[in-house]
């Protein structure tokens, strides 16, 4: 269990700092805002898994590390914005994630 609080914990951590710098200026606060929602829901959901425990006790431990490692895999793809001014508007931002596709798509 303290391993899924380690999750939780990273994954605050990305919501609040890589999710700022993802999303351009006029909709920074709601993108973070969303993603900080997804991870209260969590914190919602999680007690109820626990308590499917009591009958399936390899049950918890499997959902959560799922989540976790998916997550973790997930983080993976997201582009990289060390160096990178950070966006302001939507256009900007659209150009940025166009580009993103682009080198993918000829790699």
């Amino acid at each position: 269990m303290f391993a899924g609080k380690l999750g939780v914990s990273c994954a605050f951590a990305v919501i609040w700092i890589y999710a700022s710098e993802l999303f351009p200026t006029v909709v920074r606060t709601n993108a973070v805002g969303l993603g900080s929602m997804a991870g209260r829901i969590g914190g919602i959901v999680s007690p109820f898994i626990l308590e499917i425990g009591g009958s399936i006790p390899w049950l918890p431990p499997l959902i959560f590390g799922t989540v976790c490692i998916t997550a973790g895999i997930s983080l993976l793809l997201l582009p990289e914005t060390l160096g990178m001014s950070m966006l302001n508007t939507i256009p900007d931002a659209n150009e940025f994630y166009l580009k993103k596709t682009k080198k993918q798509s000829t790699i």
